[in-house]
């Protein structure tokens, strides 16, 4: 379900997700099961005073908006110092930093990989025709809005990224920010989204002691080239690449987590379209003898 809110006379879409959840963009709060979960009741908690419905106006959508807002950031989270795999009985001999509390970097969205963590993202960058974040036909906006409408759909064109994740690495996808720039006819988006996998982790054995370990890889070894009319397609084809590169990680140990992916996308002065770059981590336990 994706749910959008009209704030200051903007309509700005607040989630998108596959598993109907609802979350602010820019929500600064740990991600955690709590606070999603009440999101994810949110349309039809009864501490609403007014359920929202398909069709309602925009004001009906702010009010809920705000009260939803109100609601998650009354709860008060401190960052958890417990193992989410001890607490089921796996024993990571080396999650967390050496003589600290903390865990080590990428061991939480491997940990917590079945829920969203705030650790496992995707940072993009994509540049596309100023026109195409233009609704079906919109007339052309004058000069002085151009750079004002740009901004505002910038959340759309990152819910179409989250669709993308749904498509092919993600079960769930949200939002957490987007911006945009002008650049004579094109824009620049930058998106900041988080996730859930959608493949299978691996089976742990309780009786084994294991170790954490990571891996960067490289999505493309060398800059690839792209324009703004293949740009979606390839972005789409690095997230099916991560899946694969997880995949054969866990031919190997047994297991995988995709604990983040960035993708960038810069202008190529020499072709005139752009430098594709991508890069993906991923945590993986290994049996100790």
């Amino acid at each position: 379900m994706r749910i959008f809110l009209a704030v200051a006379m903007m309509v700005v879409p607040v989630a998108c997700t596959d598993g109907g959840a609802a979350v602010p963009p820019n929500y600064e709060a740990p991600i955690d099961r709590q606070a999603f979960n009440a999101f994810k009741a949110a349309m039809k908690s009864d501490w609403l005073e007014k359920p929202y419905k398909i069709g309602d106006p925009p004001e009906t959508m702010l009010a809920i908006y705000l009260q939803m807002y109100s609601h998650v950031n009354r709860i008060t989270e401190t960052p958890s110092t417990k193992d989410p795999l001890a607490e089921i009985g796996i024993n990571v001999v080396d999650s967390r930093e050496p003589g600290k509390i903390t865990f080590r970097s990428g061991y939480l969205p491997l940990a917590r990989v079945e829920e969203f963590e705030r650790q496992r993202s995707l940072r993009f960058t994509a540049h596309v025709p100023f026109s195409r974040l233009l609704r079906k036909d919109e007339d052309p906006p004058s000069s002085e809005m151009r750079e004002l409408i740009a901004k505002t759909r910038a959340n759309y064109f990152a819910a179409e990224e989250c669709e993308r994740l749904l498509d092919s690495l993600a079960k769930e996808c949200f939002v957490e920010a987007a911006r945009a720039s002008l650049d004579g006819d094109t824009v620049r988006i930058e998106g900041y989204l988080h996730f859930v996998q959608k493949a299978h982790f691996g089976d742990l054995d309780p009786k084994k002691d294991w170790s954490f370990s990571t891996a960067n890889l490289d999505l493309t070894r060398n800059p690839s080239h792209t324009t703004t009319r293949e740009s979606a397609r390839d972005r789409k084809a690095l997230y099916r690449l991560a899946t694969k590169q997880c995949s054969e990680i866990r031919k190997r140990e047994g297991n995988c987590a995709l604990s983040s992916l960035w993708i960038d996308e810069r202008r190529d002065t020499r072709s005139g379209g752009y430098k594709l770059t991508a890069r993906a981590e991923y945590g993986f336990l290994t049996a100790l003898d």
